[in-house]
């Protein structure tokens, strides 16, 4: 399982609207990936921490975690 350690690039007024958001995650033994989201900072922002590792496990979608 994946865990969120670190978010970059949810600033909208200092990142180009070509840079997605990114999840820096961790699983249990250190090992360690990044994954760009298909979302915009506002909407990275309404989400809470455990929806977002739930997309970034694959067990929820971002449509629905929007809903």
């Amino acid at each position: 399982m994946w865990v969120i350690h670190q978010i970059s690039f949810l600033n909208p007024e200092t990142v180009s609207t070509n840079i997605k958001p990114t999840l820096h995650l961790t699983d249990n033994q250190g090992e360690g990936r990044s994954i760009k989201i298909d979302m915009s900072p506002e909407d990275i922002r309404k989400l809470s921490i455990g929806q977002l590792e739930d997309i970034a496990n694959g067990r929820l979608t971002i449509a629905e975690a929007l809903q």
